[in-house]
């Protein structure tokens, strides 16, 4: 776990994120993080992110969750990450707004 003195993110441990159920749940992988122009983080797994299956988590517990996304905290907001399997590297670029988000 990483320590509150040692937290790489810009945004606070507690910031409200999104995740989608099927993350949340573990039945997939994280394999899309986003970090929108708002600073708001996303976390996608195969399941397309939408506000259906939509669910909001402490920054923190996405960390919990996998921690290779501590690997992002330095990413820009309107970019994103993409990976196919939790085995790859993530692969950043910034964001084309038209792609679909939650």
């Amino acid at each position: 776990m990483v320590s509150a003195d040692r937290w790489p993110f810009a945004e606070p441990r507690n910031c409200a994120t999104f995740i989608t159920a099927q993350v949340l749940e573990r039945l997939e992988p994280i394999l899309h993080a986003v970090h929108d122009e708002n600073s708001e983080w996303q976390f996608i797994g195969s399941t397309d992110g939408t506000l259906e299956n939509a669910k909001i988590i402490a920054l923190h517990e996405a960390v919990e969750l996998d921690s290779s996304v501590l690997q992002l905290a330095d990413m820009p907001p309107g970019w994103h990450a993409l990976r196919h399997s939790p085995e790859e590297p993530w692969k950043r670029e910034a964001m084309d707004y038209a792609e679909q988000t939650i």
